[in-house]
């Protein structure tokens, strides 16, 4: 299970064009996660690590909160993907607080976990922390709407991508 998440974040993180550079990448998600690893894996639980670098901090060289709410929506999706990998849906809320730095050069350490799954919503979690001493860095919620049209499965860059033709994640 664990890689098939990474080779669904390579998918996120790569161009499909010859020339890659996550510089001048069309896609956000390209940039802010690049360097994520899925590092475990359980049915509704994901834990992933990533380097804070340059190109993810703020002015003050610290991660960026913008890329922290995104962490908390790609890898809290992806613990949604370990249950319900027909139903990945699309984001209705995303909950972030902010509550300490992290510095570049540190790892942040992610774990995200489904805590409800429902007819059409599924409640998400996220808490993001400081490797070197555990400490709580972000803690995020989100809200997902899981009824989506069968057209927004397709990714137009890279075609299905890490999903089957049906939408479902390939896991």
């Amino acid at each position: 299970m664990v890689e098939s998440l990474n080779q669904i974040v390579d998918v996120m993180t790569n161009d499909a064009n010859p020339g890659f550079d996550p510089r001048t990448s069309r896609r956000f998600e390209t940039t802010a996660l690049q360097g994520l690893v899925i590092t475990e894996a359980t049915p509704g639980f994901v834990k992933a690590r990533l380097k804070v670098t340059p190109c993810i901090t703020n002015r003050l060289d610290t991660l960026h909160g913008g890329a922290m709410a995104t962490i908390v929506d790609v890898v809290t999706t992806l613990a949604l993907a370990t249950i319900s990998p027909d139903r990945l849906g699309v984001s209705i809320n995303i909950n972030t607080t902010y509550i300490r730095p992290v510095p570049v050069g540190d790892y942040a350490i992610i774990d995200a976990s489904v805590t409800r799954v429902g007819k059409s919503v599924a409640n998400l979690e996220a808490c993001i922390k400081i490797e070197r001493n555990n400490a709580v860095a972000c803690k995020g919620t989100h809200l997902k709407s899981l009824d989506i049209p069968k057209s927004l499965w397709t990714d137009p860059v890279v075609g299905d991508g890490p999903f089957n033709s049906d939408g479902r994640a390939k896991l």
